[in-house]
């Protein structure tokens, strides 16, 4: 009825702007920042046995990272920025075969914020880099056991509504984002696992700007890569 998770891990962030004309538009790079996460998914009528709507659910997931901090190439300009993600939603878990130990499907549907945040650099430049995305995601995954092993995987897509900072900057701009996962788990007893996961989130945009706006560029492609180690309990 409820699987419940927690990790830790590191992150990596890199924001490139494409044929940067005009206004402060600076590149980002983070190599490694502390990142914790956590998770929570309810099926009301998994204890029914009813047919679909027992492995029909609501999901939720929030994450966070330490503050990180970053220096311009001359260090006359210092910024503490950190990232924050969540995301609610619907999941539906498809059984494959007719044994309990057949490979483990999801579909999901979410609706989630992804922001970069900064504070202690002027809000002109801070806000160049930092974002607020809003989108609706749809994913697939899958958990291949091996006995009590389990190997890991799955992809999503993201159609993004707006950016924050950077859908002020550039309000006709166009924004999607697709991620990609691999992993394994390990079952230490019989309804709690340990996981390791890798995550790589690519969101990608094309400006579309006015002539003669004050920032002008072709777009910018904004990557992530999450390492996680992980706990995760069934109830």
């Amino acid at each position: 009825m409820v699987v419940a998770d927690a990790g830790i891990g590191m992150a990596s962030r890199k924001l490139e702007y494409s044929d940067a004309v005009a206004g402060p538009l600076r590149n980002h790079a983070v190599s490694a920042m502390a990142v914790y996460a956590a998770g929570l998914e309810v099926y009301p009528g998994a204890s029914s046995g009813t047919p679909v709507a027992k492995d029909v659910g609501l999901v939720g997931r929030f994450a966070s990272s330490f503050e990180v901090e970053s220096k311009t190439k001359d260090g006359a300009q210092v910024a503490r920025g950190s990232l924050n993600r969540y995301a609610l939603g619907v999941r539906g878990r498809i059984l494959a075969g007719d044994k309990k130990d057949g490979a483990l499907i999801g579909l999901e549907a979410t609706y989630g914020v992804w922001a970069f945040v900064f504070r202690g650099l002027d809000d002109v430049v801070s806000d160049a880099l930092a974002v607020d995305y809003k989108y609706v995601r749809a994913a697939a995954d899958a958990r291949l056991p091996w006995g009590p092993l389990a190997l890991l995987g799955g992809a999503g897509y993201m159609n993004i509504s707006s950016a924050g900072p950077f859908s002020d900057r550039f309000p006709h701009a166009s924004i999607q984002g697709v991620d990609a996962k691999v992993g394994a788990a390990y079952a230490v007893a019989s309804q709690v696992g340990v996981r390791a996961l890798l995550t790589y989130t690519r969101i990608f945009s094309s400006a579309h700007p006015d002539l003669g706006a004050p920032y002008i560029a072709g777009g910018a492609l904004d990557q992530y890569v999450i390492v996680d180690l992980g706990v995760s309990a069934i109830f």
